[in-house]
């Protein structure tokens, strides 16, 4: 299907290499059809051990692959012919990851290069930002098959074969690759697609660093003597004391759950401490509405939304106590929840504050 130059230079690009199982047959049949053609590979692998593995490959034709994620790279050059298998997956909320990566991917190749891509049917026309048009924006689309069987039933896999535009343009009107039907690889005749000779390995710039080059360029830096140095130093005096804890300070610590946990009264006996927060929207003021002539068509009710704290503590003789800082639901007289029968607790242990509150009214009509 491709027809390689007699001779010159051709670049091959795989920026999802793997360990290359694609781009070294790829490059071994190029170099059996035109003995006097030099092929170089390159690209790039996220995955640590199968980057190292695929450049070790590519290093003995003159080529690289890089440990980094396609989209991590900055890509100017650009190669003969570009493999494109990416991840099939789905960002919920984005996209598909095929059509996000293409971007990236594309640059790997020149224009006027080829672009043979591996994709699935089901993604190639899944909507209207689907791959199949973002294709044909950066690319004149050659041609389009499904794979033989099995691997069409098992894995809905398809061929696609494109050039690269020398200018994109925007969704292109070509109808003829959203046809449902593809006809089969093994059934392909015609004329084969020319590879382009004179492409160069592609320059790449890495433009995030993830966790792992990180650790391996700190590992290795002769900074990394000063790094430690820095980070063991003891934390600087506080330039003023600490404040002291405030009931509000608590209520905080309450609600978000900082204080949960086992501890010990002043008598020695351990509790377990639980705090919640709810919030409850309560009408606090109705108004009656007017039409323009003055008969009554409505309530206009101004509603808050209301947040209590609830604080339950387990003694350590299995007596629940459950204690509320909204003082005007369900209380009994010690200030506590009623249903909380055996409390022993003073009605004065109930100090926790009142919260306000929120700020923020609306208005609603009925």
């Amino acid at each position: 299907m491709l027809n390689w130059p007699a001779s010159g230079v051709v670049t091959l690009a795989d920026p999802c290499a793997g360990k290359g199982d694609a781009l070294l047959p790829l490059a071994d049949y190029a170099r059996a059809a035109r003995p006097g053609l030099t092929v170089l590979p390159c690209g790039a692998e996220s995955d640590r051990g199968r980057a190292h593995v695929a450049h070790e490959s590519f290093a003995l034709a003159g080529g690289w692959c890089v440990w980094a994620c396609m989209d991590d790279l900055e890509v100017s050059g650009g190669a003969s012919l570009l493999w494109l298998n990416p991840p099939y997956d789905h960002v919920r909320g984005v996209g598909r990851t095929e059509t996000l990566l293409l971007d990236s991917a594309i640059e790997w190749v020149a224009r006027g290069g080829i672009v043979v891509a591996i994709v699935q049917r089901s993604t190639w026309n899944a909507g209207y930002y689907d791959l199949g048009r973002a294709f044909t924006r950066k690319c004149d689309i050659l041609g389009c098959w499904d794979y033989p069987e099995p691997e069409r039933s098992e894995f809905g896999q398809s061929v696609v074969i494109a050039r690269r535009r020398t200018k994109d343009v925007d969704y292109g009107s070509d109808t003829s690759v959203f046809q449902t039907e593809w006809p089969s690889l093994d059934m392909w005749k015609g004329r084969p697609f020319t590879v382009p000779a004179g492409g160069r390995l592609p320059t790449v710039v890495r433009t995030e660093l993830g966790y792992d080059q990180v650790t391996q360029a700190t590992r290795t830096s002769p900074l990394r003597a000063a790094l430690l140095q820095a980070a063991m130093q003891p934390a600087p005096p506080l330039e003023r004391p600490l404040l002291r804890l405030r009931p509000g300070h608590m209520a905080l610590a309450l609600a978000g759950g900082l204080c949960d946990g086992a501890f010990t009264d002043p008598e020695g006996r351990p509790f377990l401490l639980k705090g919640t927060l709810t919030s409850e929207v309560k009408t606090v003021n109705k108004t009656a509405h007017f039409d323009t002539n003055g008969h009554p068509d409505g309530v206009m009710c101004v509603d808050r939304t209301a947040y209590t704290l609830g604080v339950r503590a387990l003694r350590h003789d299995g007596t629940l106590e459950n204690y509320n800082s909204d003082h005007d639901a369900g209380r009994d007289g010690n200030g506590r929840d009623g249903d909380t029968a055996g409390d022993t607790a003073d009605p004065g242990e109930d100090t926790l504050p009142r919260l306000p509150q929120a700020a923020g009214r609306r208005a609603r009509a009925r």
